[in-house]
């Protein structure tokens, strides 16, 4: 048989091509069968308030659902999760948007009510509920009004136009809703204007105080909204029902004592300062919480004292104020009255100490116990907040279980070791504030908790020392990590001009370290802080249990979320480029972190602390 070579394999290549092509097509409908792709993408409807979110810090955020190919990363989750702690309401969180993926995965499109972060972020497998990196939130709590407020005539304190929570109203208490803003910008013309209070609450973050005011003359209804009740001032003077016209020097402040169950006046005092301007604050705000300089709590409290004890001198314990009064006198304005409330009865919280109540289980008081603290701040909390959650020290929590036991001794009530939930409310109680905590019948079991505490799994063992971050605890040639965190926050932030350059913080990163040599000691410095610091992931206890336990057993049982591992705070990395001609010096930063994970666990007992002992991993950077 005569075969044609030249056709034959020409017939054998076009076939081979065929079938290349083929293949070729049945690979790209494969690819395409498992590439993640978007299915839907959607407005969300749903009432907007219900659509208030909070990052868990479990994931990132991304300019688009994070599978998809060429997402970018925007925020990581170490990040989003100290964001979560925050008490500014200015980073409450709104979803607006809704995706969904092939392979069932919900992204919602999410945005800080301030603008500064806005992205996608995975939400579980199911929209009837926010997951993943998301919860729904709280911004706003509702409360209930106290008989002062109930009954009471108030007006606003300092008549004008700052936004400041506490000189005109909002719609609703402010950053509590996205985008909504003042019921009115101007509250000049209200002045001696009288109001009554119809609702009450507390912003969540920052523990502050809001009530609706509606006007006693309809005429002036416009105004009828939201104000800090630390913005209005009594309008009852000694039951007359007149408003009052006090004059105040520009560097005074004049203070109406009344009582806190009927608003009667009691007495009055002027708080003079010298130094100050009108309007200025008398205390400072720092990380969300108003507290007073020592010297002017003081002096208030020698003050207060002195007047009610000429007032009412048998009623009324004004010797150490309460965390509330604290946040009222911090936040008042010089050349301004504010009105102060106090109690009768029982007498003060011990100064830089929480007021333990311990109660039966029905939630009648037994005793109440003063925990103190050297070092301690009126008005700041006894643990430390990470994200969502609170964690009470180690040393902290077996004092006050030692305090405890002493107490009940003799009274039919015991409480042999403190629950989860009760080292949780102890850790959010704050000094000059009270806490109240249930006990048992003493012949009743108790089941037992172990808090850890945790050590260096080193041959020489040191505690560490726990830490609400961002940045580790320390300072280097004046300029310490949080300092570094700020600056660098600014410089990082194309839009914060005012950080960047009318602050400075660009200059002062830049002369954080003087030379190479410089910045590798700065470095050492802060790795061997954070070495010794340690941010509490989850619950660090063990337990519930009775009698004794092997390390060896709980150490089988510990994970991410009860101690198993723990990250240190974030520290600065700092690296010095010398310039060049006409290129001045500066530094740039990068932030890293430690993973702690435990390697050994002591025997013990439950309801007593136990020592665990962590190994430290490579630094691991901080995105």
């Amino acid at each position: 048989m005569k075969m044609d070579l030249k056709k034959s394999l020409f017939v054998s290549a076009t076939a081979l091509g065929l079938f290349t092509a083929i293949g070729a097509v049945n690979s790209t409908t494969a690819n395409a069968k498992t590439r993640v792709r978007v299915t839907s993408n959607r407005a969300m409807t749903s009432d907007a308030s219900s659509r208030n979110v909070n990052f868990t810090g479990s994931s990132a955020l991304y300019n688009k659902a994070g599978t998809l190919k060429g997402a970018r990363k925007v925020a990581s989750n170490s990040r989003l999760s100290r964001l979560a702690g925050t008490q500014s309401s200015t980073d409450n969180v709104r979803a607006y948007r809704v995706a969904r993926t092939n392979r069932g995965s919900i992204y919602y499109k999410v945005v800080t009510f301030n603008g500064n972060y806005r992205g996608w972020i995975y939400g579980g497998k199911s929209t009837a509920d926010f997951g993943g990196g998301v919860r729904q939130y709280d911004t706003f709590q509702t409360g209930a009004l106290s008989d002062a407020q109930k009954n009471g005539t108030f007006t606003i304190a300092n008549p004008g136009t700052t936004n400041d929570g506490k000189t005109v109203t909002y719609k609703q208490p402010a950053w509590t809703q996205y985008k909504v803003g003042r019921q009115i910008t101007d509250s000049s013309p209200l002045k001696g204007a009288t109001f009554k209070i119809d609702q009450v609450g507390t912003r969540t973050r920052e523990n502050d105080q809001w009530v609706h005011i509606t006007a006693t003359d309809t005429s002036k209804s416009a105004a009828n909204g939201w104000i800090l009740f630390s913005g209005l001032t009594s309008a009852t003077n000694s039951g007359s029902g007149s408003t009052t016209t006090d004059t105040v020097a520009d560097n005074e402040i004049k203070i109406n004592v009344v009582d806190s169950s009927n608003s009667q006046p009691i007495t009055s005092i002027t708080y003079t300062k010298n130094g100050v301007k009108k309007d200025d604050t008398l205390g400072l705000l720092t990380n969300g919480v108003w507290t007073l300089q020592t010297a002017d709590q003081n002096a208030l409290q020698t003050q207060l004292a002195a007047a009610l004890k000429t007032a009412a001198p048998t009623s009324y314990y004004p010797e150490i104020l309460t965390t509330d009064q604290i946040q009222t006198l911090a936040q008042s304005k010089f050349g301004s009255t504010v009105t102060l409330a106090v109690t009768k009865g029982t007498a003060p919280v011990a100064d830089k100490a929480v007021r333990i109540y311990l109660q039966d289980p029905n939630g009648n008081n037994i005793k109440y116990i003063d925990y103190s603290k050297s070092g301690a701040i009126n008005g700041n909390t006894l643990g430390i907040q990470n994200g969502t959650s609170w964690t009470l020290d180690p040393t902290d929590a077996s004092n006050i279980q030692t305090q405890i036991t002493k107490s009940l001794t003799g009274t039919g009530y015991a409480l042999s070791s403190l629950s989860p939930e009760q080292l949780t409310a102890l850790a959010q109680s704050k000094f000059g504030g009270t806490v109240n905590l249930k006990t048992v019948a003493s012949n009743v079991p108790q089941a037992g908790y172990s808090t850890i505490l945790p050590y260096t799994n080193d041959q020489t063992p040191a505690v560490l020392t726990p830490k609400s971050g961002p940045a580790v605890d320390g300072t280097y040639n004046g300029n310490s990590a949080n300092d570094i965190y700020t600056w660098y926050q600014a410089v990082n932030n194309q839009w914060n001009l005012w950080g960047q350059y009318v602050l400075g913080y660009k200059d002062k990163l830049n002369k954080s370290v003087s030379s190479e040599d410089d910045a590798t000691k700065a470095n050492a410095y802060f790795k061997n802080a954070a070495r010794a610091q340690y941010v509490a992931n989850g619950n660090m206890q063990i337990g519930s249990g009775n009698g004794e336990f092997k390390g060896a057993d709980v150490l089988k049982s510990l994970g991410a979320s009860n101690g198993g591992t723990l990250n240190s705070p974030i520290y600065p990395v700092l690296k010095y480029n010398a310039g060049g001609f006409l290129k001045p010096a500066s530094v740039s930063v990068t932030w890293y972190h430690l993973v702690y994970t435990v390697a050994k666990v002591d025997d013990g007992t439950y309801g007593t602390p136990v020592k665990a002992y962590y190994s430290v991993s490579e630094p691991v950077q901080d995105n």
